[in-house]
């Protein structure tokens, strides 16, 4: 198998992995991340399993770029089949805020605001929109097999260098 690093792994070379595989590596590469089941509150839980699937998913690093594309990602290509009460519920947990709310971001987003136009574009060439929170029906599917059915293409330097910008 390959021995995958920050730097290969969310590109085309896990297409080949089951979801559940990657997001197993996934993990192993960022040992700094709690692990989504060690999470306290439920909802924070499925909050935190959904978005680092999503990683796998959309080719997203765990850069702070990274960061910004997988939520890009899931603004515009994902349902998220939850309430507003629900997401409130989640923002009024502490854990929860602790985690997610961000700080100091504003200069990085507004030097790198062209992301949101770059996935925006890509997921209008989607054939339909992953639902965030129903991932286990996919676990077992290959990584390259559900990309394919959704039609992602990942933005990665590696995997679509015509869609890259600096990043260093």
């Amino acid at each position: 198998m390959t021995q995958f690093t920050k730097e290969n792994f969310y590109t085309e070379q896990i297409n080949e992995l089951t979801l559940a595989e990657a997001f197993k590596i996934h993990y192993e590469i960022n040992p700094q991340f709690t692990p989504w089941y060690n999470c306290k509150s439920e909802i924070l839980q499925k909050m935190m399993r959904s978005h680092n699937i999503s990683h796998i998913i959309y080719g997203c690093n765990t850069s702070l770029l990274g960061e910004m594309q997988v939520q890009f990602w899931n603004q515009f290509g994902s349902f998220v089949p939850k309430t507003w009460a629900d997401i409130k519920k989640a923002f009024a947990d502490k854990e929860t805020r602790q985690i997610i709310t961000p700080t100091g971001l504003i200069p990085f987003f507004l030097t790198h605001i062209s992301e949101i136009f770059r996935v925006k574009k890509q997921t209008k060439l989607m054939t339909k929109k992953w639902v965030f929170f129903d991932e286990e029906k996919y676990m077992n599917i290959i990584v390259g097999e559900i990309r394919s059915e959704y039609n992602i293409k990942i933005l990665n330097p590696e995997s679509n260098p015509e869609l890259s910008i600096a990043t260093k």
